[in-house]
């Protein structure tokens, strides 16, 4: 067992397995295309905005001041609700 994987991981990992009736490898698999996948998306998408690494760069983290500075402007009761409407929808 990976040190980086909790005994948490390996429970939700099973209990997803489980409802889709799928093995645990496949789960993994498909995973980790789709956050490939996800991940080129952003590049592409970046990359066409922007016409260099350095923009690329400065661009996301932008982004990420952004999401940070939203997410502050949030109540602690606001947070909860938008967790439990997430874990809702998974």
């Amino acid at each position: 067992m990976d040190s980086h994987l909790s005994p948490a991981f390996y429970k939700r990992l099973t209990a997803i397995a489980k409802t889709c009736k799928a093995p645990r490898h496949r789960i993994i698999q498909e995973g980790i295309e789709l956050f490939l996948q996800r991940y080129q998306e952003d590049q592409w998408l970046i990359g066409k905005v922007t016409k260099d690494k350095t923009s690329a760069k400065q661009v996301r983290q932008l982004l990420g001041k952004i999401s940070k500075t939203y997410w502050e402007t949030l109540s602690e009761e606001e947070k909860r609700e938008r967790g439990r409407k997430a874990a809702a929808a998974r």
